[in-house]
């Protein structure tokens, strides 16, 4: 009777501090690992401005890795393309939700890449995100990439919080064409086309994007030109003109001469205007060009490069 009341209380006090055990191992792991929060509040290279460029419902796609880009370029990656979900805003901030929760269970700084929209292929590379323009302007999406922001201090187990920077892969080119003054008469713009002349291979319309530096390499043989219907058509007049913008992937070096066209339909009939040798269109800047119809011929007045910071409004 002894001996059993004994391994009875022996069997107690085991199961006691095994569940105890068990409990503060729980706590310990718990401790030990913080759900990354992140938020973007993004301005340009070269803009003090903050523009939030992406809307509220953005996905992105995010690669979290330890160290510097070449852990990345190594396929280190502790999270590859982690689907990040714009859910809110908060003083300027976008909040984003990740798919799934991403732990940090280490105190060891990581670096947190990014990029615009996301895509669901696995495995994805990061040094080749798969980007496409479409052939009617109004239709491609808008290609983002990001990291942490400058400044930002180390994010880990005990600092959660990731702020990230988005900046724009493409380039983006407004037209704003006037009739000039010395003309009468009812002209209608309905369409633009940008694209290379014949046998040219400048502009290109599919690539890959590094998640890193953002820059596109085309696809060779991928020379399509990009189409913008204006509908309702636009009627030109001498003292005022609607931009008129499409998106291109950047050019990276000079456009040769003769090489890359922009042609006007204006009431039914075609006008080219030869986009000037040594011109580049970079990532992340707006081209502005101010052009005059004459009735005969387009040419240009004026055209001004800046930092693409456009106003977007939430869905």
């Amino acid at each position: 009777m002894n001996k059993l009341l004994l391994i009875t209380i022996l069997l107690i006090i085991f199961t006691g501090c095994h569940e105890n055990q068990q409990w503060m191992s729980k706590e310990k792991s718990t401790a030990r690992k913080s759900v990354l929060e992140m938020t973007t509040r993004s301005y340009t290279a070269g803009s003090s401005v903050f523009t939030e460029i992406l809307p509220e419902g953005s996905e992105i796609g995010l690669f979290i890795t330890y160290g510097n880009q070449d852990s990345l370029y190594k396929g280190a990656s502790l999270y590859k393309n982690v689907k990040s979900k714009a859910v809110g805003s908060s003083k300027g901030s976008l909040k984003w939700k990740q798919t799934p929760q991403v732990f940090l269970r280490s105190n060891r700084p990581v670096m947190i890449y990014a990029y615009s929209p996301y895509k669901v292929q696995i495995p994805l590379d990061p040094t080749s995100i798969p980007i496409k323009i479409s052939p009617i302007a109004a239709e491609p999406p808008s290609y983002e990439y990001g990291r942490l922001s400058q400044g930002q201090k180390e994010v880990n187990r005990k600092s959660p919080l990731a702020k990230l920077s988005m900046n724009y892969a493409l380039s983006l080119l407004s037209f704003e064409i006037y009739q000039d003054s010395d003309i009468n008469g009812l002209f209608k713009l309905t369409s633009i086309q940008i694209g290379n002349r014949a046998g040219g291979n400048t502009l290109q319309y599919t690539g890959t994007m590094d998640i890193v530096t953002g820059n596109i390499k085309g696809t060779p043989g991928a020379y399509k030109a990009t189409l913008l219907t204006i509908d309702p058509s636009v009627t030109l007049r001498h003292a005022k003109a609607e931009e008129q913008n499409i998106r291109i992937v950047p050019t990276y070096s000079p456009i040769r001469e003769k090489e890359v066209e922009a042609i006007f339909t204006i009431n039914g009939r075609t006008y080219k205007y030869i986009i000037p040798e040594g011109t580049c269109w970079n990532k992340g800047y707006k081209y502005s060009y101010k052009l005059y119809f004459d009735g005969k011929d387009i040419r240009l007045h004026d055209s001004v490069a800046y930092i693409w910071t456009p106003k977007l409004k939430k869905k």
